[in-house]
């Protein structure tokens, strides 16, 4: 077990008691997010993207989801930025998609 802050972690998720809140699930958001910032300053294709999405931040997130539900704004929140990042190539930056 490791201590991290004021939250316990365990095969690194965050250990908490009654319902899940957003600071235990930050440590995750964040490794996410710097994943999404590293791979902005690549030259990327719309395939390289989906494909690092599918599979590192899926990935992630598979395993955090089979041991707890996680609040559903910051499912908005995570749902966003990936979406940002794969039609713009930054997830703070959204990009209006026109489907013909």
């Amino acid at each position: 077990m490791r201590k991290g802050g004021s939250t316990l972690s365990y095969l690194g998720v965050s250990l908490f008691v009654g319902t899940p809140k957003q600071s235990s699930f930050q440590l995750i958001l964040d490794k996410i997010n710097a994943n999404l910032e590293y791979w902005r300053g690549l030259s990327l294709s719309m395939v390289g993207r989906v494909s690092l999405i599918n599979s590192v931040i899926m990935g992630q997130l598979v395993y955090s989801f089979q041991v707890c539900k996680w609040p559903a704004n910051l499912l908005r929140k995570l749902t966003s930025s990936i979406r940002n990042f794969l039609w713009s190539g930054s997830s703070k930056m959204s990009k209006l998609v026109t489907v013909s």
